[in-house]
């Protein structure tokens, strides 16, 4: 085992707003979709008083088990809910364009059933700095327990650790299959979660909404549902957040300082999932990493198919730009690869990687919201956490939750997996070796010659509010 990170280390060296440092009394670590799906529907069974749920899209139609014949849409079991329970309040928070940009009509929201109902209220949010999204994935049940992380609760996002090629349950509500994904969530209580419960009321209050906080009798501490099992127990949490500037009001940049301050603090190995690779500061600070001679070994799943027109091009251009200057994603010490699902044999159909993951040696792991891309840095709204262990059980379960990552991209066991670790020596080694057998990993080898950037980057990929007259205002007050 690796020695310990030191948690007051880490955070003093951040400069202006520090993240929140909390408590958690269990932990657990959901990956994929159907994990998360099952944990939420659970642990909203056991709701009392208050939840709260903020994202970037919402879909009301998605079923939480889409194997279960009988279960009812999400709108659906959150107005049986409320119907069996009338001290419960559902509180709901969209990004007022993320159901534009999955191209639902709104008639889904204010003129169907399942949010007709006094218990339940439904707010758009539109105040944010132009061309900012709100983009955390926020769940909070009683502020007891907390989901946050990667996966918002509309369609396209369920998917099993199998991600088949095909799979007949992965469909839209529509009915339209989707091809395979992949996600992380992190479910949270104690402390931690009663923290995340105060961002979401606060984000609804900024949105221009009273809280309605339920009374203090209907909230309860300390209950984790019996049936959802946790990864640790008694921990400390970071949480970080990303919000742009508006008017007179201050941004937040807590969580890419935090990315940056784990990067440097890597030890062995940094183990990497993210949708984009598009932030030249975290480039810098992981080329720094592998200049150094006994600096950690680096592995990134990152996709190479986005969905949009707009992703992919600017996107695809600046992760193969940042490759380029990294000398390629295969150097000694850097594996950059891409998911592909084995059909038959073949390896035939993309993983969409849609997670937001750092694995620091065995000592801490962020999951959150925040892509490794310019926008997620000083533009939209971020929610990330941060797990640090405090001793060897904890690192035993953050290595687990690494190991068991690697073992799904790679379509092996953890057995398999431990005896490449212990022949290769290291990650790099262990990864290339399991690789050659499944060939469910690829490399980004296939970059294109053009390393200019792309006209408009910034406008599509920002990383601070654009704001007319912003100079000024910094001159005057030092906001930004």
């Amino acid at each position: 085992m690796s020695n310990s990170v030191v948690i007051p280390q880490i955070l003093e060296g951040l400069d202006g707003r520090r993240p929140r440092l909390e408590r958690a009394d269990q932990v657990a670590f959901l990956v994929d979709a159907a994990a998360y799906f099952d944990a939420l529907r659970t642990s909203l069974l056991t709701a009392r008083g208050i939840v709260w749920i903020i994202g970037w899209d919402f879909d009301p139609r998605i079923k939480l088990r889409p194997d279960l014949e009988a279960e009812p849409p999400l709108g659906a079991l959150l107005r049986r809910l409320v119907e069996q329970n009338e001290a419960l309040h559902i509180k709901i928070l969209i990004w007022a364009m993320g159901p534009i940009y999955s191209s639902r009509s709104g008639e889904l929201y204010v003129h169907h059933p399942w949010a007709d109902h006094p218990q339940i209220s439904l707010k758009f949010d539109i105040r944010h700095p132009l061309r900012a999204s709100h983009h955390q994935k926020i769940v909070v049940i009683d502020r007891s327990i907390a989901f946050s992380g990667g996966i918002d609760l509309t369609s396209g996002r369920w998917d099993t650790r199998e991600h088949h090629a095909t799979a007949d349950l992965r469909r839209t509500p529509g009915g339209e299959r989707y091809g395979p994904v992949h996600d992380v969530q992190i479910a949270v209580s104690g402390d931690a979660a009663g923290a995340l419960a105060e961002i979401a009321e606060s984000r609804w209050v900024a949105a221009g909404e009273n809280s309605g906080e339920a009374p203090a009798d209907t909230i309860v501490h300390g209950s984790w549902p019996q049936q959802l099992p946790f990864d640790l127990a008694g921990c400390k949490i970071a949480i970080a957040q990303t919000q742009g500037g508006i008017l007179l009001r201050s941004g937040k940049r807590e969580a890419v300082k935090l990315t940056l301050q784990l990067i440097r603090s890597a030890r062995k190995s940094l183990y990497i999932e993210t949708q984009y690779l598009a932030s030249w500061r975290v480039a810098r600070a992981i080329k720094d990493r592998l200049d150094e001679p006994s600096g950690p070994e680096v592995v990134i799943l990152v996709t190479k198919s986005s969905r949009g027109i707009v992703e992919q091009y600017v996107m695809a251009h600046q992760r193969n730009r940042i490759l380029r200057w990294l000398g390629g994603a295969n150097g000694p010490r850097l594996r950059v690869v891409y998911r592909m699902k084995c059909n038959d044999g073949n390896p035939s159909k993309e993983v969409l990687v849609h997670s937001k993951v750092i694995v620091v040696d065995d000592n801490a792991v962020r999951i959150g919201s925040s892509n490794l891309n310019n926008r997620s840095e000083g533009l939209d709204t971020e929610c990330d956490l941060v797990v640090f262990a405090e001793n060897d059980e904890h690192r035993r379960a953050i290595a687990a939750f690494r190991d068991g990552l690697l073992a799904e991209h790679l379509e092996t066991d953890l057995a398999e997996l431990g005896r490449a670790l212990s022949d290769c020596k290291t990650l790099v080694g262990a990864v290339d070796r399991l690789t050659a057998i499944s060939g469910t990993l690829r490399t980004h080898d296939d970059l294109d010659e053009d390393g200019a950037p792309i006209l408009g980057t910034r406008l599509f990929d920002p990383s601070r509010p654009v704001r007319p007259f912003g100079w000024l205002l910094r001159r005057i007050f030092g906001k930004s």
